[in-house]
């Protein structure tokens, strides 16, 4: 046997571009712990349109202004996944896309840390609204 599996020469035949959106459309599970045939879905449920893989790397890059509160920076990020055809991975890649690109490290940081792989976009909206109860509280109290 060669070592070279079905699922080796799909992933070696995918562009940069291509792998980046499939692996975070698989997300909490990762490329080389997913089979083949999970490989294979998340492929075809982000190759529904033929703009998904460009909305997806669009919606990827998208980061929390300085001005924006946690609630427009959601809707901007929900306002945006909505023009790709996500399906079953729309809350995922709104959830991650929110989580990440944050404006304060701290606040992330925090929400990294309750959320599961279970969490939806609003519990991380929920844990990022405690960040900042908290942080208010600290800093009326020191």
């Amino acid at each position: 046997s060669s070592g070279i599996n079905a699922k080796s020469l799909l992933v070696a035949s995918m562009g940069p571009e291509a792998f980046s959106t499939a692996r975070s459309s698989l997300l909490p599970k990762v490329v080389e712990k997913v089979t083949y045939a999970d490989l294979i879905k998340v492929i075809k449920e982000i190759a529904v349109s033929p703009c998904s893989l460009t909305e997806g790397i669009e919606l990827q890059s998208l980061r929390q202004k300085k001005d924006e509160s946690d609630v427009e920076w959601l809707a901007r990020v929900k306002a945006k996944a909505m023009k790709g055809n996500f399906g079953e991975a729309f809350d995922l890649l709104v959830r991650n896309t929110f989580v990440h690109g944050l404006a304060a490290s701290e606040k992330r940081a925090h929400v990294l840390q309750k959320l599961d792989d279970e969490s939806s976009s609003a519990d991380a909206v929920r844990e990022a609204k405690k960040f900042v109860d908290l942080d208010i509280k600290v800093n009326a109290i020191g």
